[in-house]
């Protein structure tokens, strides 16, 4: 550019008028540039439900018998505690598992018989079976095996049995904005904008689904006098965010293994094999089935870019610097795509079957806008919806987390 060139562009940007500001106008490129908070990657890979009619969605799971259980042996006499059907043990589901006849066994394979079920007092008498050795107390509760009855043509002794169907639940959550223009702004130019009006709301709807994202991600349900409260008993409810189902689960299950708070500690290799084993082996989880991803902050992910560089498989790329890990395999064997979401919580990792997740949309509800009465040379629009979420079915088997971490990354 030459310096008399050079002096007359210095000039339009120091001048005003009408002259300058068209000459302006030649050095600005065309359109406008968005700048926009980055999108929810979890959000996009939830699959939308079915159309909610009631301020309230419902839906039932059944447990499964279970095939062990925990329990302390005394002499003769097995103590049991813990939970079965994914509840506190009681005389009612220790006698839908245990009755005289009953082979259990111990991790180191010793074999008892029950000869006699106290189940109001949660106690067996038993007898050593099959030759497997002599009664050893424990020292503390351990876990059985339930592996089957032993029973007689004339047995009489019968106890009924059927498994009790729980009913979960999340709420409807309202979200809005309003937009606010002056009748003189409407139809200003602006340049490579149509509709002025339809481009502003086009940046509230963008920033309306974030909120959505955020929400279904993160929001806690409302809590009132104890309790979580959903659909018409609150004026103002709100959904169950992806992160808060772990901590539901911990108030029914209280499982330290798969919702494992580190208290500040940095993650290790071994929490993920934990958690991923726990997961499996405690909550009866199916790697085998759904979509099983690994879900965490980039804060997060850097640690475990990290923690993972020596144990990653390795490919010589001569023309490349820097590392990253996209895929998680535990020692179980099942790889877990990595899912980096900068609106994830910092300091938690989520172990989580998003084929089992859904939201939704109440019906009729979905984003629409609302011309408000105004009396000026102004115009208010409302822009609404009505969302539901996040259902887990079977959460205590989809989805694990681990808490806690930091929240922020030192190298």
């Amino acid at each position: 550019m030459a310096s008399e060139d050079l002096t007359s562009f210095l000039k339009v940007w120091l001048q005003s008028g009408q002259e300058a500001e068209r000459l302006q106008k030649k050095f600005l490129l065309a359109g406008i540039d968005a700048i926009t908070p980055q999108s929810s990657d979890v959000f996009s890979r939830l699959k939308r439900g079915p159309i909610a009619q009631n301020p309230t969605v419902y839906w039932t799971e059944r447990p499964s018998y279970d095939v062990r259980l925990r329990g302390q042996l005394t002499d003769n006499a097995l103590l049991f505690s813990g939970q079965l059907l994914g509840n506190d043990l009681t005389a009612n589901t220790l006698a839908q598992h245990v009755r005289p006849g009953t082979i259990l066994e111990r991790s180191d394979h010793l074999q008892v018989k029950v000869t006699a079920l106290d189940a109001e007092n949660l106690t067996a008498t038993i007898a050593a079976h099959g030759n497997t050795g002599e009664l050893s107390d424990d020292a503390d509760v351990v876990t059985w095996d339930l592996l089957g009855d032993a029973l007689s043509d004339y047995n009489v002794t019968h106890f009924p049995k059927g498994l009790e169907i729980k009913q979960r639940r999340v709420g409807t959550q309202i979200h809005e904005e309003t937009f606010e223009y002056p009748h003189t702004w409407r139809n200003t130019a602006f340049e490579n904008i149509a509709s002025n009006v339809e481009d502003q709301l086009t940046e509230i709807v963008r920033n309306l689904r974030l909120k959505i994202a955020r929400s279904v991600l993160r929001v806690a349900p409302t809590y009132s006098d104890g309790s979580y409260v959903t659909g018409s008993s609150v004026e103002n409810p709100t959904m169950t965010g992806l992160c808060q189902w772990p901590r539901l689960m911990y108030a029914e299950h209280s499982n330290a293994n798969v919702f494992v708070n580190k208290s500040g500690a940095e993650l290790e290799l071994s929490d993920l094999d934990n958690l991923v084993f726990y997961l499996e082996n405690d909550m009866h989880a199916d790697f085998n089935t759904g979509s099983w991803y690994l879900i965490c902050h980039p804060v997060q992910h850097m640690y475990l870019s990290d923690m993972l560089l020596t144990y990653r498989r390795m490919t010589m790329q001569e023309d490349r610097i820097g590392y990253s890990v996209n895929v998680y395999e535990s020692k179980r064997g099942k790889a877990f795509p990595i899912i980096i979401d900068w609106n994830m919580q910092e300091g938690v990792f989520l172990v989580a079957n998003l084929a089992a997740c859904s939201w939704g949309y109440y019906k009729g509800d979905d984003i629409w806008t609302k011309d408000l009465p105004t009396q000026g040379r102004f115009e208010q629009k409302l822009i609404t919806c009505q969302t539901y979420g996040v259902v887990v079915r079977r959460p205590s088997q989809s989805i694990g987390s681990i808490y806690g971490l930091p929240a922020t990354y030192t190298a």
